[in-house]
């Protein structure tokens, strides 16, 4: 793609997404990508067979290793069953310590993770299985979709990629050459590296699709985002003040 055309793209691109910021300077990613105005950070959101360490201070007789059920409980002494999958690590925190504080005084939980899944990419949209893969096994954008059976029929030969930046902003990063061909296709497939929890979206159709997904997963994440993520249980999007904002609130009267 020439300089004249890159341009163009992003000036008809960030036209098509006015919810997105550009992005930041020296980035070395596509012409065609697009970046949340917020910021966010991820979750471990806990699942069945997960295997954690709860600490309850000076209480050595609840602390105890235990691996969540395929209910979704575990048991403590004292106080029984509790709720753990689909719950954050905060969050089962302080389950457990209201659950705690009827029967101790101020107890103080200590919830740590022990066994948990290994890394993973999510792989949806037109492809033949969508679900999360192995990143051990999905090194690539090429790789991950073969763990899946590949493109659909309707799926066209190029994709999105969705991922929260170091810096908390969600990126979707457009992949696609030029080049119509299969072959080039899958050269820009496997030249994209991927990295723990990515998200790769086959799209069924050209830019109005992308600027759709666009919308949900970059604009809206928490409900786009989030409803993908919550079908596998593994972590969610919650969203984070920027310190700038955080600065502001501090020295208000």
């Amino acid at each position: 793609m020439s300089r004249l055309s890159s341009l163009a793209a992003c000036t008809l691109l960030a036209a098509l997404l006015s919810g997105c910021a550009t992005p930041p300077d020296g980035a070395d990613l596509p012409p065609e990508a697009a970046y949340s105005l917020k910021r966010y950070r991820k979750e471990y959101v806990i699942a069945p067979s997960d295997t954690l360490e709860i600490v309850v201070q000076r209480s050595p007789e609840v602390s105890r290793t235990v691996v969540v059920r395929p209910d979704g409980m575990i048991t403590l002494p004292t106080i029984g069953d509790v709720t753990a999958a689909g719950l954050t690590f905060p969050e089962f925190d302080e389950a457990l310590t209201r659950r705690l504080a009827a029967r101790y005084q101020s107890p103080e939980v200590d919830v740590i993770a022990v066994d948990v899944p290994p890394a993973v990419v999510y792989v949806v949209g037109e492809v033949a299985a969508p679900r999360p893969v192995p990143l051990r096994t999905a090194r690539t954008a090429a790789e991950a979709l073969g763990q899946v059976g590949g493109f659909r029929v309707s799926g066209r030969r190029e994709a999105v990629l969705i991922r929260l930046e170091e810096d908390g902003r969600l990126a979707a990063i457009r992949l696609r050459n030029e080049n119509r061909s299969s072959t080039a296709a899958y050269l820009t497939l496997q030249g994209t590296l991927m990295q723990a929890d990515d998200i790769l979206l086959v799209t069924e159709s050209g830019r109005s699709l992308f600027t759709r997904f666009i919308d949900d997963f970059i604009n809206r994440p928490l409900s786009g985002a989030n409803s993908i993520l919550g079908l596998y249980v593994n972590y969610k999007l919650t969203e984070q003040l920027d310190a700038s904002i955080d600065q502001i609130e501090s020295i208000r009267p």
